[in-house]
């Protein structure tokens, strides 16, 4: 063994490997190989390895679905299974109803394997077998009594009112600014509220006959209506109530799901604290006027006048004179409406198609009605709305906290 010193005169120790030490030469390489190989498998499987805590979940399939217009966040690894394992299994099964849910509610989907409301308008006057998914979200309409569900033609009045190019264009398709248009949406609201026009009955067997009167029929045909029923704006809550149902009896009970248009389905029942953000109509988009502190299994709706985010370019056509459009439309004239510029409501032991179809008749009309949002409370259903610079809100002891000076917080007796 040489010695040497550096420059700061230490001994330094120097082995010389002569071709006499080849054995040991070996051994010392072999060992740093083995080395190097377990560090670069323990990082690899460091890499693979999902930690734990709340994370977004993402669909892997490659087949059509609507997972684009949902966030999913899960509490990974809260359970008896290890965060990774329950990534690997809550994906596949998340992929799978996000696919299947796309197949029922949503027209755009065209005829699937799950026979969904495409199969179902491509078939009028005939009793068909649908996934049971829809039926059971058409047996909501059924058993409160509304026909939002035949509004099918008059959203795509407004649909091309919302993908116009132009205000020119826009103005020529909005019944508010168009007679021609307005008459049209006119026969179009009288088809659709006339039960002798078009109706649904809900048969055994996930069995449903959509009945269509010949004059309806050949109204479509000179007109080419592609379809009689449509969720329209409902078809994200259908869509969350169907995803979010089958998580819970999977066992997947320690996550969220929210929409890109307000619908919420929470399914954790630990008691975890959520925060909410509440916004009204601003100068240039939402402003955040106060935030709401809520937990348990709720189901959530929240509605809002006014485009946000830039996924609403699809559901909001803003005109020059301060006109906004929606799909959200009374069946009662057609027209596009909101009481009030921001709106939330949410129950236990609820969906959220259930709560959006009882709101609709508050919400999309002229002016809000408190005493319908009170009369709610009865079924367990609770409002928060904004209205004459107050946060206005029907639950007692609900935590509400305003972040906007000129607003305040007030709990409305009844």
């Amino acid at each position: 063994m040489a010695k040497k010193r550096d420059i700061e005169g230490n001994r330094l120790y120097h082995f010389e490997l002569s071709d006499k030490n080849r054995t040991v030469r070996w051994i010392l390489i072999g060992l740093l190989l083995a080395v190097g190989a377990v560090a670069l498998i323990t990082g690899l499987i460091g890499a693979l390895q999902t930690p734990a805590g709340w994370q977004a979940v993402s669909v892997t399939s490659g087949k059509l679905n609507c997972a684009h217009a949902f966030s999913f966040q899960y509490d990974l690894g809260a359970g008896k299974e290890s965060a990774t394992d329950e990534r690997k299994a809550l994906t596949v099964y998340y992929s799978q109803l996000t696919e299947k849910a796309w197949e029922l509610f949503y027209n755009e989907s065209g005829e699937t394997e799950e026979k969904g409301i495409c199969y179902l308008n491509n078939h009028p006057n005939e009793a068909v077998e649908v996934g049971e998914g829809l039926y059971e979200a058409l047996r909501v309409f059924k058993n409160m009594d509304s026909r939002a569900i035949f509004l099918a033609p008059i959203y795509s009045v407004y649909n091309r009112v919302i993908y116009s190019d132009n205000f020119v264009e826009a103005e020529g398709h909005d019944p508010a600014q168009n007679e021609d248009t307005a008459q049209y949406v006119a026969q179009l609201v009288a088809f659709a509220g006339d039960p002798q026009a078009v109706s649904l009955e809900l048969l055994s067997g996930n069995k449903v006959k959509l009945t269509v009167s010949e004059s309806y029929l050949q109204f479509a045909k000179e007109n080419e209506l592609l379809f009689f029923v449509d969720f329209g704006w409902l078809k994200n809550a259908a869509a969350a109530d169907y995803i979010a149902d089958n998580l819970v009896d999977a066992g997947y009970t320690n996550g969220y799901l929210t929409s890109v248009d307000g619908y919420v389905r929470n399914l954790d029942s630990r008691g975890t604290n959520y925060d909410l953000n509440v916004f009204r109509k601003g100068a240039s988009g939402g402003q955040l006027t106060a935030l709401v502190d809520y937990q348990g299994p709720v189901a959530m709706v929240m509605l809002r006048s006014f485009p946000m985010y830039q996924e609403d370019a699809d559901r909001y056509y803003c005109f020059e004179n301060g006109r906004i459009v929606t799909t959200m439309i009374d069946p009662a004239d057609g027209m596009s409406k909101a009481a009030t510029d921001s709106l939330i409501a949410y129950g236990k032991d609820k969906g959220c198609l259930e709560l959006a179809i009882k709101l609709m008749p508050i919400y999309v009309a002229e002016t809000l009605s408190e005493d319908s949002l009170n009369a709610l409370t009865k079924d367990g259903i609770y409002s928060l709305w904004i209205a004459h610079k107050e946060i206005r809100y029907n639950q007692p002891g609900f935590a509400v906290e305003s972040k906007d000076p000129d607003y305040k917080a007030v709990a409305v007796t009844y």
